[in-house]
């Protein structure tokens, strides 16, 4: 297994059927639209490959804030539906870490929506996340 950068606009074709697993709404259009905003604020994506086959993707940045400092933002991490419980996971969460210790920072933060029940627990009792705070928004 090996870990490589993803080139996000030439390689949608390769990691997007991921991204629709995790965000089973999420059009191409809109993406390529995102995206491009979120590049701009320094989101990265990395792969996982097993014998040439990308099974796990992570989209994260690098970010700051004055209750976090500098951290590793995880935003995005999908491993395939069909290729789940072999441990991709993990592999990357440890891949994430040495990337946040190379850029010197103290954590990885993300964000999981309450009714994704499974993805809490793999990342609190699997990977000994703790729960530290609330995300609380407002629509406009």
């Amino acid at each position: 297994m090996d870990f490589k950068d993803i080139d996000i606009h030439t390689q949608q074709e390769d990691y997007f059927p991921l991204l629709q697993q995790l965000y089973p709404s999420l059009k191409h259009q809109d993406f390529r639209r995102l995206i491009g905003e979120m590049i701009e604020g320094g989101y990265r994506l990395s792969g996982l490959y097993d014998h040439g086959q990308l099974v796990g993707i992570a989209g994260y940045g690098i970010a700051f804030n004055l209750y976090d400092g500098k951290h590793l933002y995880l935003y995005d991490l999908v491993c395939d539906e069909t290729l789940r419980s072999k441990g991709y996971g993990k592999r990357i969460i440890e891949h994430l870490e040495q990337v946040a210790q190379k850029e010197q920072c103290q954590k990885i933060v993300l964000c999981s929506k309450f009714e994704r029940v499974d993805a809490i627990r793999f990342y609190t009792e699997k990977l000994n996340f703790e729960k530290t705070k609330y995300v609380i928004e407002r629509k406009l």
